[in-house]
């Protein structure tokens, strides 16, 4: 069992590597009007309502059905969407809570007062959602990180071909931004887990072989993600997942891959994307990653072939035709220096390192947090007691 475990685990972190990076290297160059950027940026620093009329706009557009959720969710005032102020002391990241009693849930939303901030509420409003469906008695309730992922990444994607809606005349970065989020989620998750079988694999390893081989494994990513010193990088001790919660990445990675294909299948056809998302909605948290897939015909990302179709899909859509590849003593080794030279093209482009940190505002201690529901449950209460 263990060994077949291990195996499966590898294989979307080998198609991560073979499909994934080369095509997120190459979108780096894709055909986007760079002028909606200047657009994007005008979101900065909306005030709280512009913010859920912006996201409502897109979520109304892709569902009625959510969209009515989402009405009901504001006139409640079941969300606290803030940034922090001098002599505010706010959790750094963002979360949402199930309120079993009511059938719904709460949201808690950290500002970053930059248009990622639509994307977090949409997200959040996924799990959201989640729990309005979700029936079953809170003594029974469990969940799969995998599938509440698909259930709140889903969204964001899906949303995002309303992107006119919630960001205006930065509609098509707003879009193409959602979009290779996903292939970060992905390659972040294949990266951890190299890094972990080796951290797990080897209890005396020392903690500078590990800030070398964490160095070694990024590199064989062929990307600039976290900061290097030398020839180690120690980023990796900033993530707590890796302490606490071991292979927490793999299946934010696995839903990752499953939320892409479910994007572009809304390329095809946006009312069977919306209805196998509604579906995966109102299914339920705890069923089985691959059971889900399967039950609602999207790819099995374990299989490395339609990892492979699911890439030239999305390469197809931004116009960069299909990808050859060479053999695997290319692709697992040190690297080519065309593949150096994708880097150093790419970390140009980049508006400096993407800290580590950085991912917690949306993924890291999102499941740890859901405890943190009692801290506001009594407050609410009171809230609703007042106002109805």
């Amino acid at each position: 069992m263990a060994a077949t475990i291990h195996c499966r685990m590898r294989q979307p972190v080998r198609g991560g590597k073979r499909e994934i990076v080369p095509l997120y290297d190459d979108l780096w160059y894709a055909d986007i009007d760079y002028g909606s950027y200047d657009e994007l940026d005008k979101l900065e620093n909306r005030s709280t309502e512009e913010l859920l009329n912006g996201a409502g706009a897109g979520i109304s557009r892709l569902s009625v059905e959510l969209g009515d959720i989402f009405r009901y969710m504001r006139e409640n005032e079941l969300y606290d969407i803030q940034a922090e102020e001098p002599g505010m002391d706010r959790v750094e990241t963002n979360y949402t809570v199930r309120l079993a009693s009511y059938g719904d849930g709460y949201i808690f939303v950290n500002r970053e007062n930059t248009f990622r901030d639509y994307q977090t509420v949409i997200h959040e409003f996924g799990h959201f959602s989640a729990y309005y469906f979700d029936t079953v008695p809170e003594l029974y309730s469990s969940f799969g990180v995998d599938v509440m992922e698909i259930q709140s990444m889903g969204l964001e994607m899906l949303v995002a071909n309303y992107a006119q809606e919630v960001a205006g005349e930065g509609a098509e970065a707003y879009a193409y931004e959602t979009v290779t989020d996903m292939f970060y989620n992905i390659i972040s998750a294949c990266m951890f887990n190299e890094f972990e079988e080796t951290l797990y694999g080897n209890p005396d390893v020392e903690l500078e072989d590990l800030n070398r081989k964490f160095k070694e494994i990024q590199d064989s990513y062929e990307g600039w993600y976290y900061n290097v010193y030398d020839d180690v990088c120690y980023d990796w001790v900033e993530v707590p997942h890796i302490f606490y919660d071991p292979m927490y990445y793999v299946g934010y990675g696995t839903a990752s891959l499953t939320v892409l294909d479910l994007w572009t299948l809304s390329q095809e056809d946006m009312e069977s994307a919306v209805n196998t998302y509604m579906g995966i909605l109102k299914g339920g948290m705890d069923i089985p990653y691959r059971e889900t897939a399967a039950r609602w015909g999207l790819r099995d990302i374990f299989d490395e072939d339609q990892v492979a179709e699911l890439a030239n899909e999305v390469r197809e859509y931004y116009g960069l035709g299909d990808q050859d590849y060479a053999g695997d003593e290319e692709l697992y080794g040190a690297g080519t220096d065309e593949a150096g030279q994708r880097t150093q093209d790419k970390a140009m482009l980049t508006v400096g390192v993407v800290v580590l940190a950085g991912i917690g505002a949306v993924i890291v201690l999102q499941v740890a947090l859901l405890g943190m529901g009692g801290v506001i449950i009594g407050l609410l209460m009171k809230n609703r007691n007042n106002g109805n």
